[in-house]
This record gives C-alpha cells, sequence and structure tokens, in this order.
C-alpha cells in the first residue's frame, strides 16, 4: 500500500464526480459476454451491440492491438496487467482509459477476462490507486462495485474466499432474494444519509459454504463507485456460542450444587434420626429403668455413669452435625440488611456503583421467597456488569399490605425489541423466570437501546408480613 501512495501524485488527481467506469467480461475468440452499464454510459454501445464482438477489434485502434494481444497472451501468467489505451466511442470519438485486465480462467483455447475501463480524466494513476486500496484491507474481504452493485474490482482475500467475483452481481452470494432485498435496503438507506452503511448477514462463499459476515460500505464520490469491506464473523460466532455454552454448564453446575447441598441436608436429617433418635431412646429406656423400682447406691451410680457417658457423646455427635447444618452466611440477618451486604459486596467485588432505595418498612422474607429475592438480584446485577456496560446500579424496594416490589435497573446501553426478546430465551433470564414463578411471584424486564435496562420482581406478601 506504501509503494502505491508514494507513486501517485495527488496534486494531478481531479477527482472528477460522476465519471463512469466500464467493465466487460470477454473472452479472447469468442468476443464480449457481458457488458456493464457503465460501459453503456462511457462508450456509447447498449450491451445488445456488443455481445460476442471481439474486444479488441471493437474498442482500440489497429495500431495499440498488438500490444494488447501480447498483454492477453502472458495473462495466465500475470494474472493481472494495467495499461494505458486510448479507446474508441461508438460516436467515433477517442478517449484516453486505463485498462486492468484480469484472469478469470484460462483453457487452451481461449481466456476468459474481466477489463475494467477507467478514464485517466479522473486522475493519474486512479486505477492502481483504488486496486492498491483493495488489496490494503487484510485480510478481509475488499471490493469494488458500482451503482448496479456488480463487483468491478476485488482484492485477493475476496477471491481467494468467493471465486471470481469480478463482473458478478451482489445478490448472487446472497442466500435468498429475501435477504439480499434487506441488505441492499439497508445499504441504500445509509449511503443516502451517510455516504456509508454497515449491516449483518450470512453469504454463500465459493466451496457452497454459509458464513455470517458483516458487509460495510462506503461511496467514493469521485469516482461514482461504492468500496466493500466484507469481515467473516465465524470466529466470533463460535466464540460467542462456546460462551453461551460454557454460561450454561456454569449454572447447570450451579443448580447440581444445590441439589447436592439439598441431597446432604436430607442425609444428615436422616443420621440425626438414626443415630441420636437411637441413642435418646436407649437413654431414656435406661433412666425409665430406675423409675419404680428400689436400687443400691453402686448401681444408681453405674446408671448415672452410664447416663453421663452417652449425654457426652450425644453432645459431641450433635456438635459435629451443627457445623456441617451451620445455616448459610446472611440467613440469620434480617432480609433488608442481609441484601444492603450483597450488593455492598458486589461493589466492591465488581467496582460497579449500586444504590438501595427503600420505600417505608420492608418485610422480612424468608425460605424460598427470600433465596429466590437473592438470585434474581444477582442475576440482574452479574447481567449488568456482563452486557450492559453500566457506571450504576439501582436497587429500589416498595412494599405494601398485598406485594413487595424489587426493580433493579441500570443506566447501559439497553436492548432493541428484537434483542430483548432473543434475550428472554436466555438460560439466565430463563432461571430468573422459573425462580419467580416458583414462589408465586412475576417477572418483568423493560429495556430501551441507550436508556439501559430495569428487572422488576414482584412477589406476594403471607399475612402480616406486609405493612
Amino acid at each position: 500500500m506504501a509503494k502505491v501512495l508514494e507513486s501517485v501524485n495527488f496534486h494531478q488527481l481531479k477527482w472528477t464526480p460522476g465519471v463512469p467506469q466500464a467493465l466487460a467480461i470477454c473472452r479472447t475468440r469468442s468476443g464480449i459476454e457481458d457488458w456493464s452499464r457503465g460501459a453503456e454510459e462511457l462508450l456509447g454501445w447498449k450491451r445488445e451491440e456488443v455481445i460476442h464482438k471481439p474486444f479488441q477489434a471493437l474498442l482500440f485502434p489497429p495500431k495499440v492491438r498488438p500490444r494488447l494481444e501480447a498483454i492477453l497472451s502472458q495473462l495466465p501468467r500475470y494474472r493481472r496487467e494495467t495499461l494505458p489505451l486510448p479507446t474508441r466511442t461508438r460516436a467515433g470519438g477517442i478517449i484516453h482509459c486505463d485498462w486492468q485486465l484480469t484472469l478469470l480462467e484460462a483453457c487452451p483455447e481461449e481466456v476468459c477476462f474481466s477489463a475494467l475501463g477507467w478514464p485517466q480524466e479522473t486522475g493519474a494513476s486512479a486505477l492502481r490507486l483504488c486496486h492498491g486500496l483493495l488489496e490494503a484491507v487484510h485480510p478481509e474481504a475488499a471490493l469494488l462495485v458500482d451503482d448496479e452493485w456488480r463487483i468491478l474490482d476485488c482484492n485477493a482475500s475476496a477471491s481467494s474466499v468467493y471465486g471470481n467475483c469480478v463482473g458478478r452481481f451482489c445478490q448472487a452470494f446472497f442466500l435468498s432474494r429475501e435477504d439480499w432485498r434487506s441488505a441492499l435496503f439497508q445499504a441504500e438507506r445509509g449511503l443516502r444519509k451517510n455516504d456509508w452503511f454497515a449491516l449483518k448477514t450470512k453469504l454463500r462463499t465459493a466451496g457452497g459454504k454459509v458464513i455470517p459476515a458483516e458487509v460495510s460500505g462506503a461511496r467514493l464520490r469521485f469516482h461514482n463507485c461504492v468500496l466493500l469491506i466484507v469481515r467473516d464473523l465465524s470466529a466470533q460466532v463460535e466464540l460467542w456460542q462456546d460462551k453461551r455454552h460454557l454460561e450454561t454448564r456454569l449454572r447447570a453446575m450451579g443448580f447440581r450444587l444445590m441439589e447436592l447441598e439439598q441431597r446432604e441436608r436430607a442425609r444428615i436429617a436422616t443420621e440425626l434420626h438414626d443415630e441420636l433418635a437411637q441413642k435418646l431412646t436407649l437413654l431414656r429406656w435406661k433412666v425409665a429403668g430406675l423409675q419404680g423400682r428400689s436400687v443400691s447406691s453402686e448401681e444408681l451410680a453405674a446408671c448415672c455413669q452410664d447416663v453421663t457417658r452417652m449425654i457426652d457423646g450425644l453432645l459431641a455427635e450433635v456438635g459435629e452435625l451443627v457445623t456441617r447444618l451451620r445455616t448459610p452466611p446472611l440467613a440469620e440477618l434480617p432480609f433488608a440488611e442481609a441484601l444492603e451486604r450483597r450488593l455492598r459486596f458486589f461493589q466492591d467485588a465488581f467496582g460497579l456503583p449500586c444504590l438501595l432505595a427503600t420505600d417505608g418498612d420492608m418485610p422480612d422474607l424468608q425460605g424460598a421467597r427470600r433465596s429466590a429475592a437473592f438470585y434474581i438480584v444477582q442475576e440482574a446485577f452479574l447481567n449488568a456488569v456482563r452486557h450492559a456496560q453500566a457506571s450504576e446500579v439501582r436497587l429500589s424496594i416498595k412494599s405494601d399490605k398485598h406485594d413487595v416490589l424489587i426493580a433493579i435497573s441500570d443506566d447501559g446501553v439497553g436492548m432493541t425489541e428484537g434483542e430483548l426478546e432473543r434475550a428472554m430465551r436466555s438460560p439466565g433470564i430463563q432461571g430468573m423466570l422459573s425462580r419467580a414463578a416458583a414462589v408465586g411471584g412475576r417477572l418483568a424486564i423493560e429495556s430501551e437501546k441507550g436508556k439501559g435496562t430495569q428487572v422488576t420482581l414482584i412477589l406476594p406478601l403471607r399475612p402480616g408480613e406486609g405493612r
């Protein structure tokens, strides 16, 4: 690219707007196969007038044809050649053009090539400069298209992925007519408003593979054409799918840990019943055996010693079980205080300010509803950290005699309706919805692009819990 720029004298570039370029698809023996609208405007011949006519004889004076024939004979070796040639118009005049001849296919009988004619009045070396710009876009595919969306030129990256692109219409690479119409609408709207556009779609490669792609384009007004850059998003899509897979596995592991915790608690409860209940029954039987009969002091002392030993054993077992069944962190605190501590932990851990606002006295939620509220607040905060690019999270809690309303909102990027619809199907939000439904609550999520997201949880209160 540096060599291309060094070879161009920018003071000589005139940048004449609206000058068309001629594109012809030709064969050395069977003549012209296709003729662009730009060729019609520049040279005067209509498409039906030039089909199957010899390219060399139609457009060039006799004195330059030997040079052109020599270039075409070497084209299978060099693949692309650029040369200035005086070019005849239908009206009999002569215009001076730079012609870029690009090999499309070669066989022993003839050579198929594209011929891109660029009027020299657009500026010195304009054709070389534009092709150099295309090649400088690496490793993405870069293409130059005219107002028909016909490809005038492309770089090596585009040729390797999409095959011989030159002369083809962009529509040929889309999966369906509907996809092309949607992309065309977005592109033309962007070009009208800003002279550029960017869109995401799916394209078909030369090998028939379908790839996700980002297509961006900018209008080159001084050359009356559009520069397209096509970026393959396959690697990004794979990373996104891997991320979703890992998030799903992480959440599955979380639920699995909860199941294991419940099983452990059930096992310890069984031990309490099987071990302690049996020993307490035996202890009661020993004490009951002393009632209603006279015993000697030696027998009483021996019985008391046995009972003391059994009680010491029971105390040790109870202490061990209490350690294993120690209540989870924050479980002994009121709901409001426990929630405030959890928010402070999030704020310190992620460096994201989190403000808590309460309206009156908060009910002291317990049991499954307390766990559901903690889980939903935590998941909403983590979504703000991971996806929202927020600078602040706000948590507000209101309650009356019937319900408690917990709202978690951020000032992040927000979502469009389509993005929110896709997010509602994600494992994280599905988990929030199921947690809320399991305790008789309702969950609503609202978002607007550029204005953040709000998650609202409404939980019914039990009699006596409200204000």
